[in-house]
């Protein structure tokens, strides 16, 4: 059998050969909260990702391929052979996207003399059970193109280097113009709450500027999802509020690029989107976009008015602008991003 679990005499040796993943289970409950007709082989495929993706950082590529192929065929074991085969099929997918994950070249030897408490936290930073049930959900569970898409998101995790991105970088650029923030949690469903004014937006469409953006916006997904204690399991997405007053074409194709990277790299993070102050245009503009959203993407837009966001969100986290509580300070705000970054940096040492 591919994958050996830790026992509970298994106190010490290398991480990767001692794979114990009990948080798997809670990502199997909420498979079944969100979907209705889940099977089990489409459970099964998403540990068979996950049980690779860890082998193939330390080891090569081809190897597992060879090695998943010969265990198919060899092993007499009916519960065996269903993990096998779901390992087999992404190990095949793998080889066909002709991709490895680059972090392999630079930690395979690290790897090999971590601990298993050691190895499992670095698994959960670099691919944790959730941003594989995420692609799979994401891709209507197709197997070839989520493990590409997976060992894409790997690669560029490891040469962008998100976790590292810093608020002080946005001082005097997107954080000038005040366009984003996030406040607290939305009252009806927990999950984390972000607002954009797109008017705010002052910056031309130069590539420097659209890079700025995009990193911006990386900086609040890392913040809000992948940074310890700053999210609850259950919640794994983000509501939105969109002050689309002043909106234009031209602002909704300059933005458009950017958000579709976002989505990629943090799929199925988007919880709903509270549009307000819609112009006369919304119909023109929601006629151009439309087209590249899924059905299921399309019903996450509400169109409201700004006082029955009252009925969405703690008032505590909503803006007197639009009628809550929330007396924003944007250089507190500011200030207290930059001492958490300094403190996260700390850590790290």
């Amino acid at each position: 059998m591919l994958r050996r679990l830790k026992s509970e005499s298994s106190t010490s040796g290398p991480g990767y050969q001692l794979m114990d993943f009990p948080e798997l289970e809670k990502v199997r409950s909420l498979h079944k909260t969100y979907t209705k007709d889940v099977t089990q082989e489409q459970l099964d495929l998403m540990d068979g990702v996950l049980v690779l993706l860890v082998r193939v950082l330390v080891q090569d590529g081809e190897a597992i391929v060879a090695e998943s192929t010969v265990s198919e065929s060899s092993s007499d074991d009916a519960s065996s052979n269903n993990h096998t085969s779901s390992v087999v099929r992404v190990a095949k997918a793998l080889k066909a996207t002709r991709e490895i994950p680059q972090v392999v070249k630079q930690e395979k030897n690290t790897l090999k003399s971590m601990s298993a408490e050691e190895f499992n936290e670095l698994r959960r930073k670099l691919l944790d059970d959730f941003a594989i049930y995420r692609y799979l959900r994401g891709h209507a569970w197709a197997l070839d193109e989520s493990t590409r898409l997976i060992i894409k998101m790997l690669n560029w995790r490891h040469e962008y280097k998100p976790e590292n991105v810093r608020f002080e970088e946005f001082l005097d650029t997107t954080a000038k113009s005040k366009m984003f923030i996030d406040t607290g949690y939305a009252s009806d469903n927990g999950m984390p709450l972000f607002y954009m004014w797109v008017s705010r937006d002052l910056l031309d469409n130069s590539d420097e500027n659209k890079s700025l953006k995009f990193r911006h916006l990386i900086y609040v997904h890392e913040r809000n999802f992948i940074r310890e204690g700053r999210f609850k399991d259950d919640n794994f997405q983000m509501n939105w509020v969109v002050d689309v007053s002043g909106i234009s074409l031209n602002l909704v194709r300059r933005m458009k690029d950017i958000f579709d990277d976002i989505g990629f790299y943090y799929p199925e993070r988007l919880g709903r989107v509270f549009v307000i102050n819609a112009p006369w245009t919304i119909n023109l503009i929601w006629a151009f976009l439309s087209p590249f959203l899924s059905e299921e993407l399309k019903a996450k837009y509400m169109m409201i008015k700004m006082d029955e966001l009252k009925n969405k969100i703690d008032p505590d986290s909503l803006p007197t602008e639009f009628g809550g509580n929330l007396q924003i300070d944007w250089d507190a705000y500011y200030s207290k991003l930059m001492k958490e970054d300094k403190e996260r940096v700390g850590e790290q040492k």
